[in-house]
């Protein structure tokens, strides 16, 4: 029974940190809808948008693509789904990303606002984003920062 137990721990330790690929489905982008409103919320027709998907670790803050679109006249985008399989290794220390989805909206004269969306699991269901622009504000690798 010991010659086992030495057997099956050596085996548990051999295999750690052990690169084996697993296939996982995982949103790429979900699908969200994005409403983008002025500081006194009217809708902003025409307003740039840019949705950027981040590994938020690990490790942390890695951009891997990057969308633009422009708002309708009633201030409104969808963001279709966008879905794929992607090989993740379980038993590596840093093997499984997780993402995140980081909005910026901006319009001439209006300045700009974010919205963010941390993956809380692989596939993601629709969501909503609303936006409101802060007069002064501008998109700055797709987070908001006040203009100078």
């Amino acid at each position: 029974m010991r010659r086992l137990l030495l057997v099956a721990a050596g085996l548990g330790v051999g295999t750690a940190c052990c690169p084996i690929p697993v296939p996982r489905r995982v949103s790429v982008r979900p699908r969200i809808e994005v409403t983008v409103t002025d500081a006194d919320g009217r809708a902003v027709s025409g307003a740039t948008l840019t949705l950027a998907r981040w590994i938020e670790g690990p490790p942390p803050d890695t951009e891997v693509d990057r969308w633009s679109a422009t708002t309708d006249p009633a201030g409104q985008h969808v963001f279709d789904a966008i879905e794929a399989t992607e090989s993740a290794m379980p038993l590596m220390m840093h093997g499984v990303p997780w993402y995140g989805w980081r909005l910026c909206a901006e319009a001439p004269g209006l300045g700009a606002g974010t919205w963010e969306l941390g993956a809380t699991q692989p596939v993601m269901g629709p969501t909503t984003a609303g936006v409101t622009l802060v007069p002064g504000a501008s998109c700055s690798a797709g987070r908001v920062s006040p203009s100078p």
